[in-house]
């Protein structure tokens, strides 16, 4: 009998103990989070100021910016200034050419006076009264002469220098579109790369507000042991110091991200006394289909404006050529030294068609190597995420301290920060690698 009962209660106390951590366990399940992927969201949203909240997309912002953009309206006053000094130079080489054909005529005049005179005088008798009259007479178109024919290189050289002026604006007109793209794509590259940077900043401050956290733990854990004689006042004078310039640098960040916000609040014209909230298609921003590089090579070098520019000078140096050529003879010091001038422009495409290909050869490399940096860091990111899930289920069950949980978290919030630092990356050569195909680098 009294084993029977014995045998009861120990089998009542069994079942008590085993059904503790059953309890436990299901009181611990409520507090674990499940273990989920990571990725960069579709449209990520930054925003500034206080009160009613204005949403835009940076889509619709850039949009407005083309239509009336400060610096969109500028280009348009850059090409219409450009017309308007082609003009003036148009003016101005009417009246050199009208200056040269008036003097050139007195030069013939005067070249015929003196044959007139020359042929009178040999009739004469030399020193006469009327032999005096014409010498006198044909010294003063030679003199006439001298100074027509000085005016006329000093037109010349005017002119040549007018005309290289001219080819100048003359190439821009031609390019005007051209050179218009590359000035638009230029801006809204530059723009979107400013947004970009407010999502890197973001992410800059949540891992420097995590790093506050922990320093400030860890401030808390010596000074619990200093108390029981487990550390010095030293170690807390350090830790404090530790966490005073966490707090630096995480408002260093905040400041930063406030300036750069309100600096894009400018450029689009919206003030930044409201509060502003602008949202950024990611996904479009994200890798697509890798681009050639032979497609990135023929459309650089069939767009390429520098070597344009370049060509443009050396025909226009021929032009200056030819117009010195005419007035000063292949002989002259100012004709040797426009062909010089011309030895060097050719030089200088030749050069260039040599560096362009290294530039390209470089900047492709780049990237293919940012292309791939972006999916790596997403991956990395998405490795240390489920880290911390676990990190954090360990702290819910008491596994791991707290000071060990916010280490995962400072991992978490770095290996952010790298994806998104590469999606940045990424579009900054991608976009210069577009601007590079409309021939800009």
């Amino acid at each position: 009998m009294k084993k029977n009962m014995k045998k009861k209660l120990l089998t009542i106390i069994m079942c008590v103990l085993l059904s503790v951590p059953l309890i436990g366990g299901i009181a611990f399940a409520a507090n674990l989070v499940s273990i989920s992927n990571w990725s960069m969201a579709e449209v990520y949203s930054v925003s500034y100021g206080e009160g009613k909240k204005v949403k835009y997309s940076l889509d619709e912002l850039i949009k407005t910016y083309k239509n009336s953009g400060a610096e969109y309206r500028k280009l348009d006053l850059t090409y219409q200034l450009n017309d308007l000094n082609s003009s003036q130079l148009d003016t101005q080489l009417s009246s050199q050419n009208e200056g040269i054909y008036n003097y050139t005529q007195l030069i013939n005049q005067n070249e015929a006076l003196i044959t007139t005179y020359q042929n009178q005088m040999t009739s004469l008798e030399e020193g006469s009264d009327e032999w005096k009259t014409l010498a006198t007479s044909m010294d003063a178109c030679y003199m006439n002469l001298k100074a027509y024919r000085a005016y006329i290189e000093e037109a010349v050289a005017i002119k040549a220098d007018i005309l290289a002026q001219q080819e100048s604006y003359k190439f821009i007109k031609a390019n005007a579109e051209l050179l218009s793209k590359q000035e638009q794509k230029k801006q809204i590259s530059v723009t979107i790369e400013r947004c970009l940077s407010l999502i890197v900043l973001k992410e800059k401050n949540n891992l420097a507000d995590s790093s506050v956290e922990y320093n400030n733990t860890l401030l808390q854990i010596q000074k619990t042991n200093f108390e029981k004689g487990r550390a010095t006042q030293i170690d807390i004078d350090y830790n404090e110091a530790e966490l005073i310039y966490q707090k630096n640098i995480s408002e260093s960040i905040s400041s930063g991200y406030d300036n750069l916000f309100k600096y894009i609040l400018r450029t689009f014209n919206i003030s930044d006394e409201q509060n502003t909230e602008i949202s950024i298609d990611v996904k479009g921003l994200r890798p697509q289909n890798k681009i050639g590089y032979s497609t990135v090579e023929n459309s650089f070098n069939n767009n390429d404006i520098k070597a344009k520019q370049l060509k443009n000078n050396i025909s226009t140096i021929d032009s200056e050529i030819d117009i010195l050529d005419d007035s000063y003879g292949a002989e002259s010091i100012q004709l040797a030294i426009v062909k010089k001038k011309r030895d060097i422009a050719s030089l200088e495409l030749e050069q260039w068609l040599i560096e362009r290909s290294d530039i390209i050869n470089n900047l492709y490399t780049d990237y293919e190597t940012k292309y791939d940096a972006v999916d790596i860091q997403e991956k990395r990111a998405e490795a240390q995420h489920k880290k911390y899930t676990v990190a954090l289920n360990k702290f819910n069950l008491g596994l791991i301290s707290k000071i060990e949980l916010e280490e995962a978290e400072m991992m978490l919030r770095q290996s952010e920060l790298d994806a998104w630092t590469a999606l940045y990356d990424y579009v900054r050569v991608y976009n210069a690698l577009e601007l590079a195909m409309i021939g800009l680098v």
